[in-house]
């Protein structure tokens, strides 16, 4: 079963996967610059104007420190300032000339490195140094990497997502359609999907489906036609076999009084257990035409001397019938490439048919030739015809016109046709039938001829 799927639209889930990697790999580059702007926006927006206050109280403090330096070692003066510088995030040092720590406030982690350094003088000579200090801002950072990871986990969720949509989801509806099609129901929807491997496991799967139903109805077709074949065939076999048994009877119990009556049901017995050979003869042709193409073999057979032969058999049946034969015989041997027994076997049996329903005193034409790429042989009766509503059943297996199949009125297996056809088809040909316009039918039938025809006929 090939696989056709139009793959406009669809990505293959190397190209889908190969997209999500570099946009994971790249995504750390694209959002490098986002911490930068950030810290600069929340530090011209929201930290702009708490700056500028603390910086004011803090460029008064710096004031009152630098003009009090005997101050610096006051108990009273430096818990003044401490409490002044509560409410900033400032720290401050003070140190000696000496470079001595005398005094330090501020919050956890303001007393670190330094922002700004004042030196404090008097007649030119450093008596201390002032150092001012903030605290480690990492907000900006922080927010920074919850904001890349956040949009990290969003991009992965939103892959994720995808691949759930276009593979996942659709390989778990092909998992269940599966169990179902196990199950023998056949009744499943399959989502839709953008890459192309599950796109086509998925038109892989309907046209199973497709395919298991259409095997379902013909097995079903199948075990009708079946239970038909057997009903006909037992019909058949018992028809003759019950008008055997019962004139065997009468000669076992003595009915047939002269020799005359005996002879009759002597030669009815021989009759019907001939009917019983040409039978048992079709069911084994029939059965044997399923597996023709494997089974027949194909040679150089000189299609006119065939049909001689064939109808030089026929002319003493037909005569006892009275009725006349008809061929045109041309001089042209038209070999043809066949099994020439299975070739004979369906002339015959379209021989047997056409003697059949040819009445007395009718005639049965018989023509062939050799056209531009095949060999096409006609045979023509003068009988009743078949009626328009049979005539396209004619090569069906057990059909016969005479539908209330009794073989007294000259029916027989109901294979003979469907033999035929099938012997000529297997010869690469086909057989059809058409009713004449003066009374009777005319099988046409045509095969290809022997192009190595070698020497001519004698």
């Amino acid at each position: 079963m090939r696989i056709r799927s139009k793959c406009r639209g669809l990505l293959r889930i190397r190209t889908f996967m190969l997209m999500g990697i570099l946009l994971l790999l790249l995504l750390p580059r694209l959002l490098s610059p986002i911490p930068e702007l950030l810290d600069r926006w929340l530090t011209e927006t929201l930290h702009q104007a708490e700056q500028n206050r603390q910086e004011v109280a803090v460029d008064q403090i710096i004031s009152r420190v630098a003009a009090n330096p005997l101050h610096w070692s006051d108990t009273e003066w430096q818990a003044s300032v401490k409490n002044t510088l509560n409410g900033t995030d400032t720290g401050l040092m003070l140190l000696d000339e000496t470079g001595q720590e005398m005094f330090r406030t501020g919050p956890p982690g303001a007393i670190r490195n330094p922002y700004r350094e004042i030196l404090v003088t008097e007649n030119g000579k450093v008596t201390g140094t002032i150092l001012l200090f903030t605290p480690d801002d990492h907000t900006a950072a922080i927010l920074s990497a919850s904001l890349s990871i956040l949009l990290i986990v969003c991009i992965v969720l939103f892959i994720r997502r995808q691949m759930g949509r276009y593979v996942v989801k659709p390989l778990e509806a092909m998992s269940e359609a599966t169990r179902k099609i196990a199950e023998g129901n056949m009744d499943f929807q399959l989502p839709r999907t953008t890459v192309v491997e599950v796109n086509e496991v998925g038109t892989a799967l309907h046209e199973l489906s497709e395919e298991i139903q259409k095997s379902i109805k013909r097995q079903s077709q199948l075990e009708h036609e079946r239970r038909f074949y057997i009903g006909a065939i037992a019909h058949d076999l018992r028809t003759p076999l019950f008008a055997l048994r019962g004139f065997l009877s009468r000669l076992e119990q003595g009915l047939a009084r002269s020799p005359e009556k005996a002879e009759r049901y002597l030669t009815i017995c021989r009759q019907k257990a001939e009917h019983l050979e040409r039978l048992v003869s079709d069911l084994s042709s029939y059965v044997k035409s399923d597996i023709l193409e494997q089974t027949i073999q194909k040679q150089s057979v000189p299609f006119s001397m065939l049909m001689r032969e064939i109808i030089d058999g026929y002319r003493p049946l037909a005569a006892a019938k009275d009725v006349e034969i008809v061929a045109n015989d041309p001089d042209d041997p038209c070999r043809v490439k066949a099994d020439e027994h299975m070739l004979e076997r369906a002339i015959e049996n379209l021989m047997d048919n056409a003697l059949r329903y040819t009445p007395s005193g009718g005639r049965i034409e018989i023509t062939w030739e050799r056209k531009s790429d095949c060999v096409q042989f006609t045979l023509s009766d003068s009988g009743p015809g078949i009626p328009s509503k049979v005539l396209p059943h004619i090569f069906d297996p057990f059909y016969r016109e005479d539908t209330s199949r009794n073989s007294e009125s000259g029916g027989s297996s109901g294979l003979g046709l469907t033999i035929a056809k099938r012997i000529v088809k297997a010869h690469g040909g086909n057989l059809t039938a058409v009713n004449r316009p003066s009374g009777g039918t005319s099988f046409t039938g045509w095969m290809s001829f022997y192009r190595d025809e070698g020497p001519p006929e004698k």
